[in-house]
């Protein structure tokens, strides 16, 4: 899980979300992404709240800290969960098991193009994965990578062409260690 993020000070609720209870994968448990938590208790929220892991306790999705996200945004709604990776600073979505061309929806994919590029300078991307399949959004356009699995992660980088332009590259590659 990504995006430890500081609660606003009226922070919004979950409420009936539980995306990322699905989403997420939580070796401490272990529950892999895509599936429900087993500790879910459905309209309760979470059987082991007192004492859920860490990356459990940590995590606020950006629809929960970011006051600026209307409505839409809200996990249940939109279809996806939004993070920042911590270890990155890429803008993650993730969607919902049966949702995975969610973001692809107005007014989504449109925003994700204008923070895609926004975060260019920053070498900041926004990154889908639906189904485990991550895509990189750009400001025209996408980069299909590939299903990042156990032991991988995901390689984004600028190649200048022969021609002299610089394009960005996307690919799946071997976790180092410490990655």
């Amino acid at each position: 899980m990504a995006n430890a993020a500081a609660v606003p000070d009226e922070p919004r609720a979950c409420g009936t979300c539980n995306m990322c209870c699905m989403v997420f994968d939580v070796p401490a448990l272990p529950k892999p992404a895509g599936v429900l938590c087993a500790h879910h208790t459905g309209a309760h929220g979470c059987g082991i709240y007192p004492s859920r892991p860490d990356g459990c306790r940590l995590f606020y999705c950006l629809w929960l800290t970011e006051p600026s996200l209307d409505p839409e945004w809200k996990p249940e709604i939109a279809g996806f969960v939004l993070a920042v990776d911590p270890n990155t600073g890429n803008l993650e979505a993730r969607t919902g098991p049966g949702t995975p061309q969610a973001w692809r929806r107005p007014p989504y994919l449109a925003q994700f193009r204008i923070w895609a590029a926004q975060g260019m300078a920053d070498f900041r991307h926004v990154i889908v994965i639906a189904d485990g399949f991550a895509t990189v959004v750009l400001p025209e356009g996408e980069i299909a990578a590939g299903v990042v699995g156990k032991g991988e992660r995901l390689s984004i980088s600028r190649v200048r062409g022969a021609d002299g332009a610089t394009r960005v590259e996307a690919q799946v590659r071997p976790a180092q260690d410490g990655e």
